[in-house]
């Protein structure tokens, strides 16, 4: 039966999503094909995905009711700055409000301070947040003793948090147009239209182009020859080092030398030097079927995938290499690194139920021949 009311906060599991949580799913984003992608829940858990649906428009929550009263202060601000006063000297534009946050208010370590110790001694009240001028979630605090001691709990977390990144970053003050690293406030859900978004998209990549070029041009005039580092290179490299090291992988391969691989000239260090990896290349590939259901629709089937990660030295030889396989729900990932002339593997292990990284061989420093057969082993269970 679907619930219908108010949903009860819980701080413990808010906490632990955005903790320790939010690397586990890092890790199998990066892992597990299709994880985290709109719509896989309903191909994978389609009972689950309809009741969620439906729970989240039948039931409020206090980060629902926070938005709301954000809202609400937003269009009464923007109704207020909205008109436009017209004299025969100037016209004043419309102005549009900004979305305000904690880490997005707090830009200095000293701010951050003082917002701290007025979250610790009068949070209840939202003080802290009339000192970062939000004021329609200050007064939602005022009124509800801090979201019920929640909100006030959670803002000591970030502001914490907020203050350790500024002063990670030399208490350089940070402006609105940077992504903050810290957690996201409960009042930062609201994001900007899709015009928006598609610009900061279109910009991200032209930066990310020039960026390449520069480190390729800083690399040709260091007398690396960077037309080495060709997709036939990094496709040979990645089978080649495979069936040499851990032949058992190629298992989970459905077709990667029919993918286009991607490489990446590193940046030089924060000293002008040239780093130790100068390139970064990876080639990855899903086996995908579209099957037809019932309805005559075509849905996805995701099968098999391996992702193959490789590090280049200065004289084009292989320095490491990272490899994740992936079957039926399970995968396995292996690290190989360069020892002297030789790529050895350094380490095996897979993903657990729990989502933590398991070693195949736990004992310390285990040989590259346990790794070996242990990892065969494993591939040979999951198959």
């Amino acid at each position: 039966m679907v619930k219908v009311g108010l949903r009860k906060p819980n701080l413990k599991t808010s906490l632990k999503a955005r903790t320790t949580g939010r690397a586990k799913r890092a890790v199998k984003r990066a892992i597990i094909p299709g994880y985290g992608k709109k719509g896989m829940g309903w191909i994978k858990n389609p009972k689950k995905a309809a009741y969620n649906a439906v729970y989240s428009r039948t039931t409020v929550g206090v980060g629902d009711v926070a938005r709301a009263v954000a809202k609400s202060g937003a269009r009464s601000s923007a109704s207020r700055t909205s008109s436009i006063t017209v004299s025969s000297h100037e016209i004043t534009p419309l102005a549009k409000p900004e979305q305000k946050s904690l880490t997005r208010e707090i830009t200095s370590v000293d701010r951050a301070n003082k917002a701290l110790l007025l979250c610790f001694l009068l949070g209840w009240s939202g003080a802290h947040r009339a000192y970062a001028r939000m004021w329609g979630s200050f007064f939602l605090y005022l009124f509800t003793f801090g979201l019920f001691g929640f909100g006030w709990l959670f803002d000591i977390v970030t502001l914490l948090m907020r203050r350790s990144e500024l002063r990670r970053l030399g208490d350089s003050d940070q402006t609105q147009q940077q992504a903050p690293c810290s957690v996201d406030s409960t009042f930062d859900r609201n994001v900007a239209d899709s015009g928006n978004w598609e610009q900061r998209g279109d910009g991200e990549a032209a930066a990310r182009l020039e960026l390449q070029r520069k480190n390729r041009a800083y690399m040709e005039e260091n007398g690396i020859d960077v037309e080495m580092f060709t997709e036939e290179k990094v496709a040979a490299d990645a089978l080649r080092t495979i069936e040499s090291v851990c032949p058992c992988m190629l298992r989970f391969d459905r077709g990667m030398s029919e993918e286009e691989p991607s490489i990446s000239f590193c940046s030089p260090t924060k000293t002008g030097k040239m780093p130790k990896n100068v390139v970064e290349a990876r080639i990855y590939h899903q086996d995908v079927k579209l099957l037809m259901d019932s309805h005559g629709f075509e849905l996805p089937e995701y099968g098999d995938s391996i992702n193959v990660m490789i590090s280049y030295l200065a004289d084009g030889r292989i320095n490491k290499v990272d490899i994740h396989g992936f079957h039926n729900g399970r995968s396995v990932s292996v690290s190989i690194r360069r020892r002297s002339d030789d790529l050895v593997m350094t380490s095996a292990g897979t993903i657990g139920e729990t989502g933590a990284w398991q070693s195949l061989c736990p004992g310390a420093d285990p040989s590259a021949g346990d790794l070996f057969r242990a990892l065969t082993k494993e591939v040979e269970r999951i198959y």
